[in-house]
């Protein structure tokens, strides 16, 4: 959007009065164009750090959740072969029996 440098016409008393004010109203409606555009970049950017905000407070959820059912995981793992080993301490300790009898 950058314009050359423009140039004047030198008159009697300065420059060209009309051509002037012409330039004037191009960069005042340039400017105009980029401020609308700078308010839409910053909505995007406020929308995109707002989107940001839920996935970061989603992601920790689900990372809470996942480190819930890991620990939950472990208990049942822990548990299995505890009863395991009772089941097998159980069945020697019959075994043992039957042996002796």
């Amino acid at each position: 959007m950058s314009s050359p440098k423009p140039t004047f016409r030198v008159m009697k008393n300065g420059y060209d009065r009309f051509a002037v004010d012409d330039s004037i109203d191009k960069y005042a409606a340039e400017v105009d164009e980029l401020e609308k555009k700078i308010k839409i970049y910053e909505d995007r950017l406020t929308k995109a750090y707002s989107d940001m905000q839920v996935l970061n407070d989603k992601c920790r959820d689900l990372q809470t959740s996942m480190d819930a059912e890991k620990q939950a995981a472990e208990n049942i793992a822990r548990l299995s072969l505890r009863e395991a080993n009772e089941i097998i301490d159980t069945a020697q300790n019959n075994a043992d029996m039957i042996i002796r009898q």
